[in-house]
C-alpha cells in the first residue's frame, strides 16, 4: 500500500483504497482509442466492457487504474523497481479489461489399447488462435517464453489421423497421492480474505504486516509459516472466543456497518446488541482454575529437591523448575491461573510423585506416571555411537535416525515412557543396524524383540539382490515430469529395506525384476536363473 500511495501522490494512478469496478466514461474512451492505435480495431469488443462490483464494494471512487493510459510502463523512467512493477500490473490489468477475450484452440487425442483389457489414454494440447486481451496483459509473452523452453513434442500434439495404429514403446506406472492444501502466501491470503468478505483493500497490507511483526507467522520462500506463538494464540482465541474469531463474524460485521452507513440500521442499537453479546463471550473465556487446588499443588511441588535437566525440543527449551517458578509468580500476583496452567502443574506433580510426601499425594489425588521400560534404556544405549545412514529427505520431511534416537533418549531421561508406536520404531532401528550390534541374536532375545516372520519369497529376493551386485555400470538417472528415476539408488534402497525388515512388497519385487532386465549384459548367470526367478526375457538387439 505504501508503494501504491507513492504512485497516487505522483499522479500516475487513481485513488487506490477502493474495491470498486467502476470506470469513468472518459477513461474508457481514452483506453479504446489507445487499443485501436496500438493493437488494432479487432482487439476492441463491439460494446464496451462493464463489470459488476460485489455487493460490499466501496464505490465512492473509481476502480484502480492509470490516470493516463498513454503513459505505458515502458515510457516511464525514474520509478523505483517496486513502483515500476506495481504500475505495470495496474496498467496491464486496466487495458486488458477493455479488450476482447482470447481465442484458444484445444485439441484432444484419445488412444484406446487392444488386448484382453482395454485402456483409454487422453492427451490434450492448446494453441492460441487470437491473443485478444493477452496482448496487453503480458500473458502472451509469458506463454511464448515458456514454449521456447519446452520440447517440441511437449508443446503440441504430433499429426494424427482417426483410426491410426500407434506402437507402444513403454508402459510407465506412477502412483500419485492427494496433496494437502498449500500454505498461504501473501497474495493467496489476501484473496481468501476478499472471498470471505473480511477487511478492505486499505486494510490488507496492515493485516499482513501485523501478523509478521508480532511473529505469528514467518515468511519463508513466499509461504506464510505459522510460528509456535501464532498457533498457541490461535488455539486459545478460537477455543475461548470462537464466535468472535469465526471468519463469518467479521464478514457479517462488515455488512452491518454498511447498513449503518446506508441508514437502514441504527448504530446505537447495533452496538448495544453486539456489546451485550461480547460481555457474554468474555465471561465464557474466563476459564480460570480453582485457587485452593492451585495452592495445594504448588505447595506440594515445593518438596521437589531434584529437578530433571532442561530438554530442548526444536527452538524451545523446557525446564520444569522454571515453569513452576513462572506459574508460582503469576499466582502470587493476582491469585489466578488458567485451567490449562493448573493441569500442567498436576502433570509435573505426577512426574515427581516419588519426591512428594504420601499425605500430599493423597490430598491431591495424584496417580504415579508409568516409568520408562528398562529394556528401552538398553536399546538406546546399544544404538548410541553407531554409524547411522545419512539423513534422507522425502518430500518436505527429513528422516535422520541419529536425531530420532537422541529425541527418544531425551524423553526417557525426562522420565516419560515411550508410546507403543515409538517402541516399534525403536525396534525397527535395532533390526536395521543389527550388523553393527555385537551378538545381536542373543541381544534381541534378551530385549524381547519380535522375531521376523518367515517370508515366502525371501530366498528369491536374496538371489535377485545378489545378481544386482555384479552390475558395475548403472544407467544414468532419467527424469520424467517432476520425478527422477535412478536405478542405482533404487537398488540400494530395496537392499537396505530387505536387510532391515527381511521382506519387500510384491510391487517392489516386480519393479526390481523389471529393472534387472535392463542389465542382462552385465550379469553372466542371468539366463541360467531367469526362469527360476521369473525374470524378464532379454530384449533382442536391433
Amino acid at each position: 500500500m505504501r508503494i501504491a500511495q507513492g504512485l497516487y501522490e505522483n499522479g500516475l494512478i487513481t485513488y487506490m483504497r477502493t474495491d470498486s469496478f467502476n470506470i469513468a466514461k472518459s477513461a474508457q474512451e481514452e483506453c479504446h482509442a489507445f487499443v485501436t492505435a496500438e493493437y488494432g480495431a479487432e482487439y476492441l469488443p463491439e460494446t464496451p466492457n462493464f463489470y459488476k462490483s460485489k455487493g460490499s464494494a466501496q464505490e465512492a471512487h473509481e476502480a484502480i487504474r492509470p490516470t493516463e493510459v498513454a503513459k505505458t510502463p515502458q515510457s516511464l523512467a525514474g520509478l523505483e523497481k517496486d513502483e515500476a512493477k506495481l504500475y505495470k500490473l495496474i496498467w496491464e490489468r486496466f487495458v486488458a479489461s477493455q479488450m476482447v477475450p482470447a481465442k484458444i484452440a484445444r485439441r484432444t487425442a484419445e488412444v484406446e489399447t487392444d488386448g484382453e483389457n482395454t485402456y483409454l489414454f487422453r492427451a490434450t494440447a492448446s494453441e492460441v488462435v487470437f491473443p485478444g486481451y493477452m496482448r496487453a496483459s503480458g500473458i502472451e509473452a509469458a506463454a511464448d517464453k515458456k514454449k521456447e523452453g519446452e520440447e517440441e513434442d511437449e508443446a503440441k500434439l504430433p499429426p494424427l489421423t482417426e483410426g491410426e495404429n500407434l506402437d507402444c514403446l513403454e508402459w510407465l506406472g506412477e502412483q500419485k497421492f492427494t496433496k494437502p492444501p498449500a500454505r498461504y502466501s501473501e497474495p493467496s491470503l489476501i484473496k481468501a480474505l476478499e472471498e470471505n468478505g473480511v477487511g478492505r483493500p486499505s486494510t490488507y497490507a496492515q493485516t499482513l504486516s501485523t501478523i509478521e511483526k508480532r511473529e505469528y507467522v514467518t515468511n519463508e520462500k513466499r509461504s506464510l509459516i505459522p510460528t509456535e506463538a501464532g498457533m498457541r494464540v490461535n488455539e486459545f482465541l478460537v477455543s475461548a472466543l470462537d464466535p468472535l474469531f469465526n471468519v463469518k463474524f467479521t464478514a457479517e460485521m462488515e455488512e452491518k456497518l454498511d447498513k449503518v452507513e446506508e441508514g437502514s440500521v441504527d448504530w446505537t442499537d447495533m452496538m448495544q446488541t453486539f456489546y451485550t453479546q461480547f460481555l457474554e463471550w468474555l465471561e465464557g473465556a474466563k476459564d480460570m482454575a480453582e485457587p485452593d487446588e492451585t495452592e495445594g499443588v504448588l505447595k506440594a511441588l515445593e518438596q521437589v529437591g531434584e529437578w530433571a535437566e532442561p530438554v530442548k525440543r526444536g527452538r524451545r527449551t523446557y525446564d520444569d523448575k522454571e515453569i513452576v517458578a513462572s506459574v508460582r509468580e503469576k499466582f502470587a500476583e493476582d491469585g489466578k491461573i488458567t485451567s490449562r496452567q493448573q493441569q500442567m502443574l498436576f502433570r509435573l506433580a505426577c512426574k515427581y510423585i516419588g519426591q512428594l510426601a504420601p499425605d500430599t499425594v493423597a490430598g491431591l489425588k495424584l496417580e504415579e506416571l508409568e516409568a520408562p521400560r528398562t529394556e528401552t534404556n538398553k536399546k538406546i544405549e546399544l544404538l548410541e555411537g553407531l554409524n547411522f545412514e545419512e539423513p534422507k529427505k522425502v518430500g518436505k520431511r527429513t528422516y535422520d535416525d541419529g536425531k530420532f534416537i537422541e529425541s527418544l533418549k531425551q524423553q526417557v531421561e525426562g522420565g516419560r515412557r515411550l508410546t507403543d508406536r515409538q517402541v516399534g520404531a525403536l525396534d525397527t532401528l535395532m533390526v536395521k543396524y543389527s550388523s553393527q550390534i555385537e551378538n545381536f541374536e542373543q541381544v534381541s532375545k534378551e530385549l524381547g524383540l519380535e522375531e521376523k516372520a518367515p517370508v515366502e519369497n525371501a530366498e528369491e529376493i536374496t538371489k535377485i539382490l545378489e545378481l544386482c551386485k555384479t552390475i558395475t555400470t548403472w544407467n544414468p538417472p532419467v527424469k520424467r515430469g517432476k520425478r527422477e528415476f535412478n536405478d542405482a539408488d533404487f537398488y540400494e534402497s530395496l537392499s537396505t529395506q530387505f536387510a532391515g525388515k527381511g521382506s519387500l512388497s510384491d510391487r517392489q519385487v516386480a519393479a526390481l525384476k523389471k529393472m534387472i532386465g535392463r542389465y542382462v549384459g552385465q550379469i553372466p548367470s542371468y539366463e541360467a536363473v531367469r526362469e527360476e526367478l521369473g525374470l524378464p526375457e532379454p530384449k533382442a538387439k536391433k
